[in-house]
């Protein structure tokens, strides 16, 4: 009876052992590394910190405007693609505009590193609405991203802000 007792005592503190690891990978995960000679000039050109970063949802699939003005007042717009029928969303990136019918949009030749730069964008402005927390969830893919849009959805304002263009 006592080796009974002692190998469930083991096994429930190797249980809360490991839920506390994950719990605390999932917490700090880090954000995505890029290269920053593959980072478009023009978002590496604004000056931080950043004034504002906004984010658009599109209901063309579900594209991503991302609007980011530099402390000095300059203005940039970048669009992160994912149109219907797309296999892979959010892999596509544009800059010059908030969506792919934007006059003067350019989508760029390798995207990865401008992606990856702008979710670190969005995820350390400190200033984001709920609709930037939903947008940070659907590029970035985090357990983290989607325990944020649950609490969101708690309090009762998701969607309350959301910035739905068509």
């Amino acid at each position: 009876m006592k080796l009974r007792y002692k190998t469930t005592i083991v096994v429930a503190g190797f249980v809360v052992l490991l839920s506390l690891a994950a719990s605390l990978f999932i917490a700090f995960q880090p954000d995505p590394r890029y290269d920053r000679e593959k980072v478009h000039p023009r978002l590496l050109s604004l000056q931080q910190p950043y004034k504002t970063v906004r984010t658009y949802y599109f209901m063309d699939g579900g594209s991503i405007g991302i609007e980011i003005v530099d402390r000095e007042g300059r203005k940039e717009q970048f669009a992160v693609l994912a149109l219907m029928g797309e296999p892979n969303p959010y892999t596509r990136v544009l800059v010059g505009g908030l969506h792919h019918r934007a006059p003067g949009a350019v989508e760029l030749h390798d995207p990865e590193s401008t992606r990856r730069m702008l979710i670190c964008v969005l995820s350390d402005y400190p200033n984001r609405k709920a609709s930037d927390d939903a947008n940070l969830a659907r590029l970035r893919g985090y357990t983290k991203d989607s325990i944020t849009l649950w609490y969101h959805r708690c309090r009762g304002d998701i969607g309350d802000d959301e910035e739905y263009i068509y």
